[in-house]
């Protein structure tokens, strides 16, 4: 049976890791760091304590699912019996541990991940003001395009490392947001992140590992593009007011219908509107969002900016 122990190793501060983190990299036959340019690599080394990292894959690998893949199976290459320790800024999202879980070899092989404090949590202390909403979300820049943007909730992008992937992360917003909404841009956990519009959010001084960005949560009423969320919200709130007003029964307004036949027939409209909406998109015109956006404004009777 082969074990891999990962360890948090925050935003690099020694006294952020707790006596479980220490023990286990001060114990470790062999240590392995994501990177070495976390800033945690100085005390290590302070300490005595040995290590490698996997800085040369960065270069070698096109892309992070191809990078966290060879990541993970290096690793349990190298593990044995005698266990194997990993550090990485925050195991809760980092694309090596998921694929470390997904890829054991056998399934006796284990992965333990130790307690403590995150990367993330660094982050989050530093704009608590900026959350109102409890329910956010937290992505790896990496692992956002996979996955839509809700504006309704505050959300974090982690591991912003490169002017490219900011640039790319940059270009995915710019279809759900404006380029002048304000954005909270991290240079590292240790400080209070700064303001700037969306459009600058590639031009910014440095980038690395430790870089980080958050949304925070936008109502409908502060924002100028729509989710389907939101127009569905919207329609729920005037048919309530409607069915205020006239006394009606809802099952009045559906009409005599089969649910099964009314609910194929809006899934057949449904899906012309949005097969006309991609090959819109295609050509370059617009696409669904901007369809949802509208939508949301006729529904509203909001007028048009």
């Amino acid at each position: 049976m082969k074990q891999i122990t990962v360890v948090s190793l925050s935003s690099g501060d020694p006294e952020l890791l707790n006596g479980l983190t220490l023990n286990a990299l001060k114990a470790a036959r062999t240590l392995v760091l994501r990177t070495d340019h976390h800033p945690i690599a100085a005390w290590l080394r302070q300490q005595g304590i040995a290590f490698r990292s996997f800085d040369s894959l960065y270069d070698q690998t096109e892309d992070f699912d191809t990078l966290h893949r060879t990541m993970a199976e290096t690793l349990w290459q190298e593990a044995g019996a005698s266990g194997l320790v990993y550090g990485v800024p925050d195991p809760l999202s980092d694309g090596s541990v998921l694929c470390l879980l997904s890829c054991r070899p056998s399934p006796e092989d284990r992965v333990e991940i130790l307690p403590g404090i995150g990367i993330t949590e660094g982050y989050l202390n530093r704009c608590r003001g900026a959350l109102q909403e409890p329910d956010r979300r937290v992505a790896a820049a990496f692992s956002l395009f996979t996955a839509d943007y809700d504006p309704n909730r505050p959300l974090l992008i982690t591991e912003l490392d490169s002017e490219i992937l900011a640039g790319e992360v940059k270009a995915f917003l710019e279809s759900r947001m404006a380029d002048e909404d304000t954005l909270l841009f991290f240079s590292d956990p240790d400080h209070p992140p700064r303001e700037i519009p969306l459009y600058e959010l590639d031009r910014q001084r440095t980038y690395d590992h430790r870089s980080a960005l958050l949304i925070p949560a936008r109502s409908p009423e502060d924002r100028s593009r729509f989710t389907l969320s939101d127009l569905e919200r919207k329609a729920d709130q005037q048919l309530a007011l409607f069915l205020r007003r006239s006394d009606a029964d809802p099952a009045d307004e559906a009409g005599p219908e089969d649910p099964d036949e009314a609910a194929d027939a809006l899934a057949e409209t449904l899906l012309k509107v949005v097969h006309r909406a991609c090959l819109a998109k295609a050509m370059g015109e617009f696409d669904l969002r901007d369809v949802l956006t509208r939508a949301y404004r006729l529904a509203g009777r909001l007028p048009e900016p």
